[in-house]
């Protein structure tokens, strides 16, 4: 199959199950007109990386081409177009772009506190947990 007719069959599929999925559609139709109409078998990893990274400093947006690239290529496995997918997460390879949880504060002062545990806001609030 052809890499932009592969595109516009997942787009249509996204937005038949109610996606909205407009930015995604640009991001994959861009990845399409940057690779050129070529065999979806023709698609490298190198090709994934060179469309994700474009030009200049690492930005969110980089992020948002990685999932929806990783999205496209789950379909086609699943849709049997490829056996094994050419996408390979290349976000540990950039800089991070977000602050690891461990990092962040959470007071004004910026001492680090530990995350809460699990349903340990509802006694702060006094609230009763759900179920039984």
């Amino acid at each position: 199959m052809k890499l932009l007719s592969t595109i516009e069959s997942y787009v249509a599929l996204k937005r038949a199950l109610g996606a909205v999925f407009s930015v995604d559609a640009r991001i994959l139709r861009s990845f399409g007109r940057t690779l050129g109409d070529i065999s979806v078998d023709a698609v490298t990893s190198e090709g994934c990386r060179e469309f994700c990274r474009g030009n200049g400093v690492p930005t969110r947006f980089w992020e948002r081409k990685h999932e929806s690239l990783r999205g496209f290529f789950r379909y086609l496995v699943a849709r049997e177009h490829l056996v094994r997918s050419r996408y390979r997460n290349l976000l540990h390879e950039s800089t991070a772009l977000s602050v690891p949880t461990s990092t962040r504060t959470t007071s004004s002062e910026g001492c680090w506190r530990p995350p809460l545990e699990k349903g340990a806001v509802a006694p702060l609030l006094n609230l009763r947990p759900f179920g039984p």
